[in-house]
């Protein structure tokens, strides 16, 4: 699994092809201006929907987290 900011990396070519080959799953932190610790508190509470999305999604995918805790699938489901 992978954890991310970059907002655009499912537009990015190199880095999707990467993620396909690792079989990956990358989910992109949405929330702006967090400070690190709000950042962590975020990753904590949404980790169980974490795990269940990536548990229940073959991986390569990408996914957002919200600032509320929600993951929201944005890359296509087959052959992301």
């Amino acid at each position: 699994m992978v954890i991310t900011k970059d907002r655009k990396i499912r537009y990015r070519r190199n880095e999707l092809q990467a993620a396909r080959r690792r079989k990956v799953g990358i989910f992109v932190l949405l929330a702006k201006n967090l400070t690190g610790e709000g950042m962590a508190e975020l990753l904590v509470s949404a980790m169980p929907a974490m795990t269940r999305f990536a548990f229940l999604n073959a991986v390569p995918f990408i996914a957002a987290i919200t600032r509320d805790g929600k993951i929201t699938r944005l890359d296509r489901k087959a052959g992301a």
